[in-house]
């Protein structure tokens, strides 16, 4: 089974990871603040919960099953990877599927449009969102993800990617909502 070397994640932020530093707990924790450029912000109350994958739908999006036995569709945060049929779509699913029948850890952020949720999916510690962006089969999706400190990490994890060469920056990739936008 594929696992995300910590060494990599480590090697590709000096510092760490937020998210495996346990401050992403920390700081959103119970609805806890947050310190951003000295100033400190509320923080809503999060929604975590642990689930067991039972499918990857494609490169940003898994069905879970909750405690209570329901599936949930799960839509990763602050990414947005390549659609079937677009180049990378299926090296970007691929790199999810060893997910299936781990237990993750979901981190309610949002819900989007189509009424799925939208959150940080983290395997023992490790964030699947940034995961994906660092292998190069992501976009930070800039338009929708605000949180810090998460998405200036997922924004870097890309861009060292790029720079490296990365799965899909070893090619031309479209982004995929311009790829979408060309299909309407």
């Amino acid at each position: 089974m594929l696992r995300f070397p910590f060494a990599l994640l480590l090697a590709l932020a000096p510092a760490g990871p937020a998210w495996s530093q346990g401050s992403l707990a920390e700081r959103w924790a119970n609805g806890g603040a947050a310190r951003t450029a000295g100033k400190i912000q509320a923080k809503p109350a999060t929604q975590e919960f642990r689930a067991t994958v039972i499918r990857v739908i494609d490169g940003d999006s898994l069905v879970v099953k909750q405690a209570n036995h329901q599936a949930l569709e799960i839509r990763l945060y602050g990414i947005d990877a390549p659609e079937w049929g677009q180049e990378g779509g299926a090296e970007a699913t691929a790199a999810l599927r060893p997910l299936r029948g781990r237990t993750v850890t979901i981190r309610k952020m949002d819900t989007d449009e189509y009424s799925r949720m939208v959150a940080l999916v983290g395997l023992q510690g490790e964030s699947v969102n940034l995961r994906q962006a660092a292998l190069g089969h992501a976009w930070h999706y800039a338009r929708y993800c605000r949180e810090e400190p998460i998405c200036g990490e997922i924004k870097k994890a890309e861009e060292r990617a790029r720079v490296m060469k990365r799965g899909l920056w070893a090619g031309k990739p479209v982004a995929p909502w311009l790829w979408r936008r060309r299909r309407i």
